[in-house]
């Protein structure tokens, strides 16, 4: 009975340790970067489904070739209004940048007016599985403490 009991804990534990997001908010987005080797080789998607803050901008860098730049997503997790604010109070906003292997398409004029830089379900079907290469992370911490 106290084997039972012991291995229900234990697997009960190990899922509520293994369920919490490494990314519970926009500051711990160091966190990807201390932990990149998690990550590294991984589809974006992988790395999404760690990040608990919601992406709200995002803007995309794709690449031609993989001989002149590797592409990449910069993800922020504050609206324009909001970076807009923190940027009037001289910080910058907290960015994740993640630079991918394979080649894609990223065209503002085609995406939904008024809302090209919104991260969508569609983005994450359609991008989700390039494979990640890099982090950078930049942004000053203080910038999720403004209102």
């Amino acid at each position: 009975m106290k084997k039972k009991i012991f291995t229900v804990t234990f697997l009960l534990l190990h899922t509520i340790s293994f369920s919490q997001k490494l990314i519970s908010r926009e500051s711990d987005v160091k966190k990807i970067e201390e932990n990149k080797d998690l990550f590294i080789g991984k589809p974006l998607s992988f790395l999404l489904n760690e990040i608990g803050p919601a992406i709200k901008r995002v803007m995309a860098n794709p690449s031609v070739n993989n001989n002149s730049h590797v592409g990449n997503f910069r993800f922020n997790f504050m609206d324009e209004a909001k970076i807009k604010k923190v940027r009037n109070k001289g910080l910058a906003p907290i960015t994740l940048v993640v630079f991918v292997k394979e080649n894609f398409e990223w065209d503002l004029q085609s995406r939904v007016k008024d809302k090209e830089t919104v991260w969508t379900n569609e983005d994450i079907k359609k991008y989700g599985n390039l494979t990640i290469v890099g982090f950078r992370t930049y942004g000053n911490i203080e910038s999720d403490q403004v209102k």
